[in-house]
């Protein structure tokens, strides 16, 4: 596990679980309501208004991003996230708004440079 200074804590992250190759990455903020949790994989939309990422709701609107980083961040605050703004990554590892993406969500995923696809986890 790795920790940094600041409002910025990651836990080590299994890429083959989630990321597949091609990504493209940014440093962004992370805003979370109080009761909102994220974790590697949750997609998010980023709030035009504030310029932060929120986590997305199903309808997807706003651009989109995936949180690439496992992270202890829970309840109401701004914190410094790593995510992925393009490439491919495996849709069953993806969190859109509480379950793995449909067809139409992770069609609106492609519209940001984010393929989502159906990989098979091997257990």
């Amino acid at each position: 596990m790795a920790k940094f200074d600041g409002n910025y804590q990651t836990e080590a992250h299994v890429y083959d679980e989630l990321l597949m190759g091609g990504n493209q990455f940014e440093t962004g903020v992370l805003a979370l309501s109080a009761g909102e949790k994220a974790r590697a994989g949750t997609v998010l939309a980023l709030d035009a208004d504030g310029g932060a990422y929120k986590i997305a709701p199903a309808d997807a609107s706003g651009a989109l991003a995936v949180l690439v980083d496992n992270t202890g961040f829970e309840g109401a605050g701004n914190f410094a996230v790593r995510v992925c703004i393009a490439g491919k990554l495996s849709r069953p590892s993806l969190d859109f708004a509480g379950s793995v993406p449909t067809d139409v969500q992770a069609a609106a995923l492609r519209n940001y440079g984010i393929l989502a696809l159906p990989v098979v986890k091997h257990q």
